[in-house]
């Protein structure tokens, strides 16, 4: 229960700072470990959030409304593989230089190469496009 918490607590603390700074659209592909931002995301009345299960769609989703709104979207994704699903959008995003934010959730550390799903490292995990 209290890492529940903890977890929704800075959850929240992330959103709403986010929300504040003009990022109000999220494009979240859920997952279990990133359960804590989709609900702060839901929770939160300045968020308006759109569900996909692919990565690719909702990154290139979320990079239209940056163009047309100027703000940025914001992908949110669960851990290991699913980040990378969102390459190709954060190139284009890149040289584009459209805004886009991406929160990924990761694993605990002692979990990372356990040989279970989703547990290759995310630390610069996209190190040449950024």
């Amino acid at each position: 229960m209290i890492g529940e918490n903890f977890n929704r607590t800075w959850s929240l603390l992330i959103i709403d700072q986010l929300v504040k700074s003009g990022a109000k659209h999220f494009y979240i592909s859920p997952g279990l470990r990133n359960a804590p931002l989709i609900w702060a995301i839901q929770n939160h009345s300045g968020a308006k959030y759109y569900i996909n299960i692919d990565e690719r769609a909702s990154a290139y989703r979320a990079i239209g409304q940056s163009q047309v709104t100027n703000q940025p979207g914001v992908l949110v994704c669960t851990s290991g593989t699913a980040i990378l699903n969102y390459a190709p959008a954060i190139g284009e995003a890149y040289k584009g230089q459209i805004p886009l934010i991406v929160l990924s959730a990761d694993r605990p550390r002692e979990s990372i190469l356990s040989n279970s799903n989703q547990t290759i490292p995310q630390t610069n995990i996209l190190p040449d496009l950024l």
